[in-house]
């Protein structure tokens, strides 16, 4: 994420008007988490009708020992297996897709995120650096690198997460 200069003349006004003040921290971290909204969007909604086809499994027994014990009918047993492994086939895919969903998120805001720190580093005014000795330096970065692989590893955790 580069942050342009709000006054830059080659920067058109509609991009302009959606930029992020440099300052502004709080603004910063709500126009990373924009960029995802759709994504997020559909891991949202992927989950909702994942809950929901896990209802499923509760209501097909339900069924079973209500209709098809009471009836012993054979084809509406047949009739809602085929139900129960047409919704457990529809959970278990809507789950990896929200899985790569939430992985991409991840690998992007990982990126992001060490492009941004990368630029912050080499962007500090020359007082920090020009009498700084080089292992100061190195902290600096090994610090950056360190909180970059706590939100990597943060973020992993919730695309490999299984409800």
């Amino acid at each position: 994420l580069v942050f342009y200069n709000r006054d830059d003349p080659y920067i058109p006004d509609s991009i302009q008007a959606r930029l992020p003040k440099a300052q502004d921290k709080a603004q910063w971290s709500s126009f990373v988490m924009r960029r995802f909204s759709k994504l997020i969007k559909q891991a949202v909604a992927m989950s909702a009708v994942i809950n929901l086809l896990g209802l499923a499994g509760p209501f097909l027994i339900m069924g079973i020992i209500g209709i098809v014990m009471s009836t012993h009918n054979m084809n509406t047993l047949i009739w809602f297996c085929a139900g129960g492994a047409l919704a457990v086939l529809a959970e278990v895919v809507l789950r990896q897709q929200r899985g790569a969903i939430m992985g991409i998120i991840a690998a992007r805001f990982d990126h992001i995120i060490s492009n941004s720190i990368f630029e912050k580093v080499l962007n500090l005014p020359m007082r920090y650096t020009e009498h700084s000795t080089v292992s100061a330096q190195m902290a600096r970065l090994r610090m950056a690198q360190a909180s970059q692989k706590f939100v990597g590893r943060v973020a992993g955790r919730c695309s490999m997460r299984q409800d």
